[in-house]
């Protein structure tokens, strides 16, 4: 716990949200990508709207057509690609919220 409000205050938190269609396997909508801490938004548009499209890129790969749609490892790839990209981009390691909603 203690290290997780370490993290939060040192690195800051993105939160990433999908929604997917498990019964058909399509991406409906997003990723989209909040960030509290790691960069300021308005600054940053350019570096989230490349993250989202990232993240876009490994979900539909992991998804690959295949229904039904396991949630918990669409968000074990939206977790990977971000943490990547994060800290490729930034060399920083905020904690990372994936957030796939199934419908």
């Amino acid at each position: 716990m203690l290290r997780d409000r370490r993290t939060l205050a040192d690195e800051g938190v993105v939160v990433v949200l999908a929604t997917v269609d498990s019964t058909r396997g399509q991406l409906l909508a997003g990723p989209q990508i909040i960030t509290r801490g790691w960069v300021y938004a308005p600054e940053a548009e350019p570096l989230l709207v490349e993250c989202a499209d990232e993240v876009r890129a490994a979900l539909l790969d992991a998804m690959g057509g295949k229904t039904p749609l396991e949630v918990e490892a669409l968000q074990r790839t939206a977790r990977k690609a971000t943490g990547q990209f994060v800290s490729r981009r930034t060399g920083r390691r905020p904690m990372i919220v994936p957030v796939v909603v199934e419908v």
